[in-house]
């Protein structure tokens, strides 16, 4: 990885920690680009490589269930750790007492989820430094004279300035625990050279060993999960994944966190996947309070919660804005799901018509609840004569899908389309009309008036009948989420239909979304996509299907849909390393010596011969239109964006309307916040005020939010671009945007 200057050590010091990192970048690039070679990582540990399931065939570990007949997994890749996951893990290796630097750039949501982003972007530069400069901070807080801890950390008192057998028990003990699996000999090695060399130079035995605990940190073996799996006995073209990579995927799952002792120890003995080692470590897990953090994250992401730490509702028009309300409503939405998928184990389906919620002072006054006492957050029963109630009658849902100065029934509606249902809304089209304005002289019209006004239109009129009659349910709430009755002036109907079905109010749309078969389906798709870091494939549905049944079976419980998705055929198989995508692929410095950057070589030539930076075939030198972007262009966008239609609708996507038309027309866009002025869709060596990069790059909320439309192409489309073609585009951007 790349590193930054080192001030305070000598130039031979320097040297020889780059020569570390190098090293543990290239091992982790080889293994990736030969996976059954490599057994996940170069390891083969105690847990062997090349695991077969139990049995000797596609059935998960600890499960009776084979896997469905026609299922035909994803392919195997590289995960980075979310932020949230990479926190996590320092607190467990290190102590709770370490800080880790709070500037990480945020993680990038893909099809509404960090987890599929982490699977598909690369590290920016910036990132990689930042991570680097983490590594450091939080090695020599670890391992710093006074630090609390150290002591039980190293596990052994060193003889003297340098004692080879402390220096290689630490990093033994210490690398197993940080990359998920036993280091090789070499490895180990490898790294204890190097932290001698620097404790001989520095005459600090902990000194050095900091350099060793930060490379260890640093390194692709730690920063990316490596689930690569190995050819099942007879069947190469199906990757079963072995114990230490089955601990990992368990633990980010359950946990949101790395593997604990007692899980390594089950993989380094191949517990879990032989015999009934898999299902003990699984009730083990659930067992744990940890469980908790692993489910709130879950709903973080399905939900959108991180977002509410930046309400863009205006204090001028919503005096109850605060820094605290948004955060606030983040905890009332966790708690309440908590509460029902953990702590009562109730139906799933009761997220509609739950009157339970959790509120502190600064919620009960804005719900109009009777006053809360303390700062705590305290359970409450909604009262059974209101509107509000579920969790589509918290602050949460109502706030995040609202404008700056008002509500929003179209984001209320499309969000329990898409979200909650998953159905796929189209994208508006070019030139939308906005919504009409009060005539002066007239009486205002109320938000139902003017978008029927709306859907008169025929461009609007599919896409907005799909969405206003639902987000209309919740007028009766504004834009942060307050209850009201007058919309200008008029008393607001809340009436609505839901494909033909008609209700009254938010009670009445609560019941039929409760008894919507199709909206715990999509929960549990929503379920397999975090998990597993893809939006599935075709192929997957059989497993799919599989994980509903058992979920209506399990009574709609949570506990069941854990165990339906652990058990799952896609949870412990994969196909190999698909040849169009990279396995994580990366936007990685080369350190020094040539080695590949962080994410590594395994990434095979993609469409229009691009792979991820770092990747083991060579990237052109200049990027063209011609050359590698078009094919990306025709492969990712059409049919949408064809040669075959008009220029000035902006959909016609070559090189010309691309480049050297530098407007933006449609209206939707033309505010983008992301945009320099005059709005352009591309700007030559630029692709952070590049429309085309933010379309690809941001996900669909934060788009919409800053006047930027949907993302593009379609989470749903199934043609999300994947990371050597995003390193393309930015690489073809950033060199001036050649034709």
């Amino acid at each position: 990885m790349m590193i930054q200057r080192e001030k305070s050590r000598s130039g031979s010091v320097r040297s020889r920690w780059l020569t570390a990192l190098a090293v543990g970048a290239l091992a982790v690039s080889c293994a990736k680009s030969n996976p059954g070679a490599g057994g996940g990582g170069g390891s083969t540990g105690a847990g062997g490589n090349g695991v077969t399931a139990a049995g000797g065939t596609a059935q998960p570990p600890g499960s009776t269930l084979p896997a469905p007949a026609a299922f035909k997994p994803a392919p195997a890749g590289l995960r980075r750790l979310t932020s949230v996951q990479y926190r996590n893990a320092i607190a467990d290796l290190l102590g709770g007492g370490v800080t880790v630097p709070s500037d990480f750039e945020p993680d990038t949501s893909l099809s509404g989820f960090a987890s599929i982003g982490a699977a598909l972007v690369s590290l920016s530069p910036h990132l990689v430094e930042q991570l680097e400069t983490a590594a450091l901070s939080v090695a020599h807080q670890a391992l710093a004279d006074g630090a609390p801890g150290r002591a039980a950390l190293v596990g052994c008192t060193p003889a003297g300035t340098t004692d080879d057998a402390c220096t290689t028990s630490f990093l033994t003990k210490f690398g197993r625990r940080a990359w998920r699996r036993p280091l090789t000999t070499d490895e180990v090695s490898g790294y204890a050279s190097v932290v001698k060399d620097i404790q001989t130079a520095t005459k600090s035995f902990y000194g050095g060993l900091e350099y060793g605990l930060a490379g260890l940190l640093e390194s692709p073996h730690f920063i990316y999960r490596e689930e690569m799996g190995s050819p099942e006995a007879g069947n190469a073209n199906v990757l079963a994944f072995d114990d230490h990579e089955l601990a990992t995927r368990l633990a980010f799952f359950l946990w949101n966190t790395t593997p604990d002792d007692a899980l390594l120890d089950a993989a380094d003995a191949r517990q879990l996947s032989q015999g009934n080692g898999f299902a003990t470590q699984v009730a083990r897990l659930l067992a744990s309070p940890r469980a908790t953090a692993g489910a709130r994250e879950f709903f973080t992401e399905y939900y959108r919660l991180a977002e509410l730490d930046s309400l863009p509702q205006l204090p001028s028009i919503f005096p109850q804005k605060t820094d605290t309300l948004g955060p606030a409503m983040r905890e009332e939405t966790l708690r309440f799901f908590s509460n029902l998928a953990l702590t009562t184990k109730g139906d799933m389906r009761g997220l509609f018509d739950s009157p339970t919620t959790f509120v502190n002072a600064e919620l009960a006054k804005l719900y109009g609840l009777p006053a809360v006492t303390g700062t705590d957050f305290v359970q409450t029963t909604l009262p059974a004569s209101g509107l509000r109630v579920g969790y589509l009658g918290q602050g949460s849902f109502l706030a995040l899908n609202a404008h700056s100065d008002i509500g929003s029934p179209t984001y209320r509606g499309k969000f329990i389309r898409e979200m909650l249902m998953c159905e796929t809304v189209p994208p508006p089209p070019m030139n939308v009309p906005p919504l009409p304005q009060d005539a002066a002289g007239s009486a205002p019209q109320t938000m139902r008036q003017k978008l029927a006004v709306h859907r008169a239109v025929e461009p609007c009129k599919t896409c907005h009948t799909l969405m206003d009659p639902i987000g209309l349910a919740y007028e009766n709430f504004d834009g942060i989420g307050a209850y009201r009755t007058m919309d200008a002036g008029q008393v607001i109907d809340a009436s609505g239909d839901l494909d033909g079905m008609t209700f009254k109010d938010p009670r009445e749309l609560a019941t039929l979304l409760h008894d919507d078969s199709h909206v715990m389906d999509c929960f549990a798709r929503n379920l397999y996509r975090y998990v597993t870091g893809h939006v599935e494939s075709a192929d997957e549905e059989p497993a799919i299907t599989q994980l509903v049944d058992g979920f209506k079976t399990g009574d709609y419980q949570f506990g069941a849909l854990v165990n339906g998705m652990v058990n799952s055929a896609g949870f412990t198989l994969a196909a190999p390393p698909s040849q169009d995508t990279g396995t994580g692929g990366g936007g990685g410095s080369s350190a020094t010596g040539g080695a590949t950057g962080t994410g590594g070589s395994a990434g095979t030539t993609g469409t229009g011969g691009v792979t991820g930076t770092g990747g083991s075939t060579t990237p052109p030198a200049v990027y063209s239109y011609a050359t590698d972007i078009a094919p990306i262009i025709a492969n990712r966008c059409s049919p949408c964006h064809t040669t075959d239609m008009k220029a000035g609708a902006g959909t016609n996507w070559t090189y010309d309307t691309l480049v050297t038309n530098g407007t933006v027309t449609a209206a939707l866009t033309k505010g983008c916040i992301f945009l320099s002025a005059p709005p352009r869709r591309v700007v030559p060596g630029d692709p952070d005020h590049s429309l085309l990069w933010i379309k690809l790059t941001s996900d669909t909320h934060q788009a919409m939010v800053n006047n930027c439309g949907d993302h593009m192409p379609l989470p749903s489309s199934g043609k999300m671009l994947t990371t050597g073609e995003l390193d393309a585009v930015q690489h073809w951007i950033q060199q001036g945007a050649k034709p």
